[in-house]
């Protein structure tokens, strides 16, 4: 399936066997994977509802929004439950105080395909060890995870395939008592499902642009 985008950078594009470069404010005509990245890593946008539109079998696949706000419009249906449930086969979970781009679902919703879960990192220099918590949880967290300076995880966004180690993922996170980066970091090293870490842009944070 072909869509329109219009551009807002410079960006050479295969055509024929050859490269043609387009200029920001030029409309292309390309098939909708490209358009979604395009779109995603902020090179393009589209007014049209069907760029964004999640391609998944009717009824398989959602999204648990937390929090206020317009509910993301991409095709698929929409929980204000909040709850840490996944009530379809592919089950987004968006808090909407994190700025996630519409393209996202539908790129998130075909990464499950492969991985369990996708879930954007947090902020690259922010590790474990420099969370807020008591000394208590120091030593509790310390002891599953061993070494405290490791990256966390953005749980504002995040994509999970039901199977038996995201249910598994639910369960033991549900018995940490609270929803929390670091609770969610100490379930998946217990439960160690199949988890794509995703940049930090993903939730619109700031990604350092050097080494």
């Amino acid at each position: 399936m072909a869509v329109w985008v219009q551009l807002t950078q410079s960006t050479h594009i295969e055509e024929r066997g050859k490269m043609t470069q387009y200029h920001p404010g030029d409309w292309i005509h390309v098939g909708k994977q490209f358009a979604l990245h395009l779109v995603a890593e902020g090179k393009a946008i589209s007014p049209f509802p069907e760029t964004v539109a999640v391609e998944e079998p009717e009824g398989t696949s959602g999204i648990m929004v937390f929090g206020s706000g317009d509910d993301p419009e991409v095709g698929v249906d929409v929980s204000r439950d909040g709850i840490w449930e996944m009530r379809w086969h592919k089950t987004a979970f968006w808090s909407s105080d994190a700025s996630v781009n519409l393209a996202f679902f539908a790129i998130g919703f075909g990464l499950v395909n492969r991985w369990e879960l996708a879930v954007p990192m947090w902020d690259y220099r922010h590790l474990a060890r420099d969370e807020d918590m008591s000394d208590e949880e120091r030593t509790y967290t310390e002891k599953v995870v061993r070494d405290l300076r490791v990256p966390l995880y953005d749980i504002r966004f995040m994509v999970m395939r039901r199977c038996e180690n995201t249910r598994r993922l639910l369960e033991v996170w549900e018995g940490e008592g609270e929803y929390t980066r670091l609770s969610f970091l100490r379930s998946l090293y217990r439960v160690k499902p199949l988890i794509l870490a995703l940049p930090v842009t993903w939730t619109g944070q700031w990604a350092p642009t050097t080494a």
